[in-house]
């Protein structure tokens, strides 16, 4: 299993790397300490990793969640995740739009970090609990879903069929089955019409 660690602090990767090990004994943890060590990486095209997990706050020439786009685009298949310290929602907004599956704070105790580590690799969600309790975010967007994920929503709640939406989206129809799917998680919904019914409580569309 081969893991990709970002960070440009030192003792972070240390910390991190241990817990790794201890999260998945037979693992390869390759290190980049800025943003243009990941692109680069990703550039190469040789290695694959089965995790990736990034600090937003790494140097770089460019924007760094345009590079986690690529990031995303180029290992579409792999988790990858954000940790870091900052709670602000505009980076937690920015990261799940550019495709990250999870959010992870390095201050969160070992266990619970540990926990969301082991949450995104089998494919689940992981973001900071306290955001659903921001009521500045809950008036402007009531949950991290991004713009393209309230507009496959909205059109889900008009009764439109996966291959309408795709239609009408310009999209595939397993584009719009992920985005259901990532959408229902981060609403912790069993179905679409769960997800509708959350979605109404929290603004995110029309009653």
């Amino acid at each position: 299993m081969n893991i990709l660690l970002a960070d440009n602090c030192e003792l972070t990767k240390k910390s991190v790397s241990s817990l790794l090990r201890e999260l998945f004994p037979e693992c390869k943890i390759y290190t980049c300490n800025n943003w243009d060590e990941v692109e680069k990486e990703i550039n190469s095209n040789i290695k694959n990793f089965e995790l990736i997990l990034l600090e937003i706050f790494m140097p770089s020439n460019k924007v760094w969640y345009e590079i986690l786009e690529k990031v995303v685009r180029r290992y579409k298949y792999t988790p990858v995740c954000i940790i870091t310290n900052t709670k602000e929602i505009i980076h937690i907004q920015k990261s799940f739009e550019a495709g990250a599956k999870g959010y992870l704070l390095k201050r969160d105790k070992i266990g619970i970090f540990k926990e969301n580590i082991k949450k995104v690799y089998h494919g689940k969600l992981s973001y900071p609990e306290y955001i659903w309790k921001r009521s500045t975010y809950t008036k402007t967007k009531g949950s991290i879903l991004t713009t393209r994920e309230q507009e496959v929503l909205s059109l889900v709640d008009e009764g439109d069929a996966n291959k309408a939406i795709a239609k009408k989206l310009n999209l595939t129809e397993h584009t719009v089955k992920r985005h259901i799917y990532n959408i229902c998680d981060k609403l912790h919904a069993k179905n679409r019409v769960e997800a509708i019914k959350i979605a109404r409580t929290r603004a995110l569309i029309s009653s």
